[in-house]
């Protein structure tokens, strides 16, 4: 049966017209769909799969060309190699909206590759996520498209009020009967991220009865509404409207997921026999691929895909795959821009600053091959590491950066946190640990883990006298014998060890002796001085004793 692919995109300040029909033998009808493009509100199930699959799993390749006869044919093969390597590498980076100034693309046109990257979605079988021009709104402009695709329910007229938050496409939306035919995470209802480990039934779903707690419609992945979810600059592909001056050539969890959705086969449970991995191929220049691009002015005023589809299986069968699958582009309805560069394949190409081998930000080298805030670069392929010293944390690889390299001032030279400091801030503020947590750190001495004086660490973390102390946390002991500090069981400390100076080998003081201080001085008593009366009774008693001595000699010789 006859599908169709929807063309779009809108510029800010002049509207590009979009959605316009291919020549009157292959027209496409408008679609009214979701995340497929066969899906309707009276058939809001179905799913339409890429050419070639019947329900048979494995690899499923998808042929994309070019028509060697269409004007830019030559300008158009960086940009289509690099949309056939997004789609097979399916990378969800935030960050994916570039305008003005913050891209390469020249004011005034409109860059053929984000163009071409949404359509060729429509071709793989994706449709709008939003309401779009296909639900009556013409202009894409109109902030009502943007809310979450779906039909307009029994009474017929869309029910559109943003809920609460009075946000457009967030999760409180107040949608009346409308029917929803865009797929969300019942999880988490979040457009901006894939979180489940598997994309299917299981996990995902268009009905409002599977919505999280807290939601009331399927939320959309509009630049608009990205502050809803801590999200920025990031829009899906499958979103209608573009502007000028505009760089959109990253796929969103939003994009991927319903890809995911499709690839999980008929019985839509992953990791069953009927699975497929989609994998485009870039055929070159030719028209015989499943997919070709090409410039036609009697095709579409602005860009168009324009597919036919087929049911596979019975009638019963929800499931649908394309079987001729073209894209149109106006050749001179817009001014185009081509860029030459191929971000995430190594090499330095055009305004690319950095190419480290991928298309992932954080890491130094950005999703567009630029070099990140605080990091430099070198080489091809590019090797990113943050810039120590600059006062940026740059994560994950700093810890601290207090704008300069010197070691010892708490944040070394490597940007890590040195033991025993603390830092925070950019640029960061360090400071020695507070005493008591067991590491020695600036001005410490000791840090025994406690803040108790008299155990040789005092409670400012430093030594008390006499004792000596090591490891952290510190581990204390009393001085030394002979170190001259008396310590602990210490009575002196002269500083030696020899015994017979009034301090002894055990740093005990010897009997008739004083000491006093560190190192220890010690004295024997002193004799006092003796008076005149004193002397006296001395010399009678010293007397008495000799009369006494002689007397016994006496005896002796006459005994």
């Amino acid at each position: 049966m006859s599908g169709a692919g929807v063309a779009h995109r809108v510029a800010r300040a002049a509207l590009v017209a979009g959605c316009a029909a291919l020549a009157a033998a292959a027209a496409p009808r408008v679609a009214r769909a979701g995340a497929f493009i066969d899906a309707t509100e009276q058939f809001p199930d179905r799913i339409t799969h890429p050419s070639g699959y019947t329900g048979s799993g494995g690899v499923l390749t998808v042929d994309v060309c070019i028509d060697p006869t269409s004007a830019n044919a030559a300008q158009m093969v960086v940009p289509v190699q690099n949309l056939v390597k997004t789609y097979n590498e399916r990378v969800m980076p935030f960050g994916t909206v570039f305008l003005n100034f913050n891209n390469g693309v020249p004011g005034g046109t409109i860059d053929f590759e984000s163009v071409a990257l949404h359509e060729v979605g429509h071709c793989l079988g994706l449709a709008h996520a939003n309401l779009a021009s296909e639900g009556g709104f013409p202009d894409p402009s109109d902030p009502d498209s943007d809310y979450a695709k779906a039909g307009d329910g029994a009474n017929d007229v869309w029910d559109l009020a943003p809920g609460a938050d009075g946000r457009i496409a967030s999760r409180d939306d107040v949608r009346g009967d409308d029917v929803g035919l865009l797929y969300f995470d019942k999880a988490t209802n979040d457009p901006f991220r894939l979180s489940a480990a598997v994309v299917d039934a299981t996990t995902y779903s268009r009905q409002a009865a599977d919505l999280p707690v807290g939601s009331t419609f399927a939320a959309t992945a509009t630049r608009f509404n990205g502050a809803s979810f801590a999200v920025g600059s990031t829009e899906a592909v499958m979103n209608q409207g573009t502007y000028y001056d505009e760089e959109q050539r990253l796929l969103t969890a939003d994009d991927v997921s319903a890809l995911r959705y499709a690839m999980s086969g008929l019985d839509e449970a992953e990791g069953t026999s009927d699975d497929y991995d989609l994998q485009l191929v870039y055929g070159g220049f030719g028209t015989g691929c499943d997919i070709v691009l090409d410039f036609d002015a009697s095709k579409t005023d602005f860009a168009v895909c324009g597919v036919t589809t087929q049911r596979i299986g019975n009638l019963a069968s929800q499931h649908y795959r394309i079987t001729n699958a073209d894209v149109y582009f106006h050749p001179t309805s817009v001014a185009w821009y081509f860029n030459a560069e191929s971000c995430g394949n190594g090499a330095l190409e055009g305004a690319e600053t950095c190419d480290d081998g991928n298309t992932m930000h954080g890491d130094g080298c950005d999703q567009r091959c630029r070099v990140e805030t605080g990091y430099a670069c070198a080489g091809a392929p590019s090797v990113c590491a943050p810039v120590c010293g600059n006062g940026d944390v740059q994560g994950p690889t700093e810890a601290c950066d207090d704008g300069g390299t010197a070691a010892g001032d708490g944040c070394d030279a490597l940007c890590q946190v040195e033991p025993g400091w603390t830092c925070g801030g950019e640029p960061s503020i360090c400071g020695a640990a507070a005493c008591g947590d067991g590491l020695v750190a600036g001005v410490e001495a000791c840090d025994d883990g406690g803040a108790s004086p008299g155990d040789g660490c005092d409670a400012t973390c430093q030594l008390e006298p006499g004792w000596v102390c090591g490891g952290a946390p510190s581990s204390c002991g009393a001085a030394e014998c002979g170190d001259g500090w008396v310590a602990g069981l210490e009575a002196c400390d002269d500083g030696g060890s020899t015994p017979g100076d009034g301090c002894d080998a055990t740093c005990q003081i010897e009997p008739g002796y004083r000491c006093s201080g560190p190192p220890s001085t010690c004295t024997a008593p002193q004799v006092p001085a003796l008076g005149a009366p004193q002397r006296a009774l001395l010399a009678l008693a010293l007397g008495a004793l000799g009369f006494v001595a002689l007397a016994v000699r006496g005896r002796r010789r006459t005994a």
